[in-house]
Formats: C-alpha cells, sequence, structure tokens
C-alpha cells in the first residue's frame, strides 16, 4: 500500500501538463538583448577524467578537435542557442562541422530580437555599440545581423520536447549557455542529451543548477551527484567550476558518452516553484532517489 507521500508524487502526464505550461512561461520572458545575441566563447565546464598519473582536463575546444580528427564530419547542438550567432561563427570557422541549435523562439531575424538602439562605433575594438530604448545598458556587436542557420538546422520549441524527436547517436558536440538553469525537468534533459550523442560524443552545459533532491528534507551533495552520474558508465564532472577568464564561479555538466545508456536510480518526488517574481512563475521538478 502506498504510504502519504507516495500517493503525492507526480504522474508523467502532470509531469507533461506542467512542463508544457511552464515552457509557454520561458518562451514568454523579456531576454536580455545580449542572451540572444551573444557571440564570445561560451563559458563551459571541463570534464576532468582521472588517472593513475593525473587529472586529464578536456574543454569544448579540446573535443571539437578530437571530433575532427576522427569524423569527416562533426555535428554540433547548442541548447538555448538564440539568434544563433554563436553557431554562425563556428561553422564559418570549420568546414566540416554542422552546427544545429534549439530555442525558445525564433530570434535568427534582428526585428525578432529584443530592441536595441545603434549608439556608437567603438575604434577600439571596430564593433558597433548599441544600447537597449531606456539607455543603461550598452552592448557590442553586430546585433543587426541575420543569421544564415536554415529551419532544417534551427530548431524552435521546448529543449524537453525537441529533444525527445530527435534521432539517437546524431551529435558528437552538445553545449548549452545560460538556459539549463530555466529546465523544467533536467534529469530527463540530460538522458536525452545522452541519447542523441554519438558513442564517445561530449556534453559542456554550463547553469545545470543543482537539482533537488529532497530526500529526508537534505540536499545531495554535488559530490554525491557526480558519483551517481558516473555510476552510469559514462565519464561525468559535476558541480562547481572558475572559468580562468571570470571572478566567479558558476555550476555545470560535464560528460562523455561512454555508457549505452543514463539510466538513474530516481523518481519524481514533486513540483515547486523556482521564482518568486509574480510577472514569471516558472516552475522544477524535484526528485528522489529509489531504494
Amino acid at each position: 500500500m502506498l504510504d502519504k507521500n507516495e500517493r503525492r508524487r507526480p504522474n508523467y502526464p502532470q509531469i507533461s501538463a506542467r512542463q508544457a505550461a511552464d515552457f509557454e512561461t520561458v518562451r514568454q520572458m523579456n531576454y536580455d538583448a545580449h542572451e540572444i545575441t551573444r557571440t564570445e566563447n561560451y563559458l563551459l565546464p571541463l570534464l576532468i577524467e582521472n588517472s593513475f598519473i593525473l587529472a586529464h582536463k578536456t574543454n569544448f575546444e579540446k573535443a571539437l578537435a578530437e571530433m575532427l580528427r576522427q569524423h569527416r564530419q562533426v555535428n554540433v547542438l547548442d541548447l538555448g542557442c538564440g539568434a544563433g550567432f554563436w553557431l554562425d561563427e563556428l561553422a564559418a570557422c570549420h568546414s566540416r562541422v554542422s552546427v544545429y541549435g534549439i530555442s525558445a523562439a525564433d530570434y535568427r531575424h534582428p526585428l525578432d530580437r529584443p530592441p536595441v538602439i545603434f549608439d556608437h562605433f567603438d575604434q577600439s575594438c571596430q564593433s558597433p555599440v548599441y544600447r537597449n530604448p531606456a539607455g543603461n545598458t550598452f552592448y557590442y556587436g553586430n546585433l543587426e545581423k541575420v543569421v544564415t542557420l536554415d529551419d532544417d538546422h534551427y530548431f524552435v520549441g521546448d529543449i524537453h520536447e525537441v529533444l525527445r524527436c530527435l534521432s539517437s547517436n546524431l551529435f558528437h558536440l552538445i553545449v548549452s549557455h545560460q538556459t539549463c538553469r530555466y529546465l523544467f525537468d533536467p534529469l530527463r534533459v540530460l538522458k536525452n542529451v545522452h541519447r542523441v550523442l554519438t558513442p564517445g560524443g561530449y556534453a559542456f552545459m554550463e547553469s545545470f543548477e543543482p537539482l533537488v533532491f529532497d530526500m529526508n528534507e537534505t540536499l545531495i551533495s554535488n559530490t554525491k551527484l557526480q558519483k551517481l552520474f558516473r555510476q552510469t558508465g559514462n565519464s561525468v564532472t559535476y558541480g562547481e567550476y572558475r572559468p580562468y577568464y571570470e571572478g566567479r564561479t558558476r555550476i555545470g555538466l560535464a560528460m562523455k558518452k561512454k555508457g549505452r545508456r543514463f539510466s538513474l536510480p530516481v523518481g519524481y518526488r514533486s513540483i515547486v516553484p523556482t521564482s518568486t517574481s509574480p510577472t514569471y512563475q516558472t516552475d522544477v521538478v524535484t526528485y528522489y532517489l529509489k531504494g
């Protein structure tokens, strides 16, 4: 017989319905123009694999070089790509790289992005400078640029659902920057990230926030979560890291696909709000460890 806590746990139809409602909230958020049109290097985590002698560290650039040595064509997927500027530049630098992106809305054309106003041209960095209509935030870069990604490479929709529809073993590299913190069901996304990665492929996911496990009303440490992830047979680094050119720490997850599956002894506990903002109220699922 189920105890009181078991009976309160959400079922899959409830999870799906709340996920769809949560995506509508995420889609309608007023994002900063810089988030939509980011072109500089993503501040991604490192994959750290320990050996008997020293730790082997792999960043995105090193993983890309490895994939280019091993494959004639390398497929890269960006979860939460915004306008797709970063992908456009990556494809321009590497002729053997095919780029794909998922975005909550279509930001490829300037008219579909948050409004900005040209302010002046910066001679020092040879770049136009824009400001938002309020005049209190400035942005550097070619924000008037139209992105070249076509509909076969630019997917508009909920990351949870788009990933679910993609074929297995499709991408050699998956990245995400400033997006994972908006995920409603991060473990389901992570499971599908693993599924669509090719064997030996890499994922680098910034802002993969601490997962909520309310087992006995206590949080599970990042170290224990990392150990749990590694028990799937894959190389995983999870927790805080500090990009070498940034002062503050971030949290993220890096993974190399080695195991055939990414199966965790985890179930859904509940659905809780992540924000107290009356304008944009988002939710996230919490989990519990089985057994």
